[in-house]
């Protein structure tokens, strides 16, 4: 059982889960690295929830320009709740589990 659940953003549904992983694991290997983590990723720990698929039927192209999204879109009230949220879950779970981020 995967580790670590990886979910890709908006604009992957040309992608596929492998693809995807192939550019995920190296990255988060270098983030665990910088982060001074005693231990990397295998191909094993990390699995891709893939749904781009859903949003493409058979023989269709879509997303002909996938729209630039910055910070500046992130509503106020529940989008911004969420990501603080997520922000907050991730950096607990750091500041626990790896001495480089402990007391911070």
């Amino acid at each position: 059982m995967a580790r670590v659940v990886a979910v890709h953003g908006i604009g992957k549904q040309r992608l596929g889960e492998e693809t995807l992983l192939r550019q995920w694991l190296p990255a988060l290997n270098d983030g665990l690295k910088r982060a001074q983590a005693p231990e990397r990723l295998a191909d094993a720990d990390v699995a891709m929830a893939f749904y781009g698929d859903v949003f493409r039927p058979d023989g269709e192209y879509l997303a002909v320009g996938e729209p630039p999204y910055t910070s500046q879109d992130v509503q106020a009230g529940f989008e911004t709740e969420l990501l603080l949220a997520w922000w907050q879950a991730a950096a607990e779970c750091l500041c626990l589990n790896w001495p480089a981020f402990q007391g911070r």
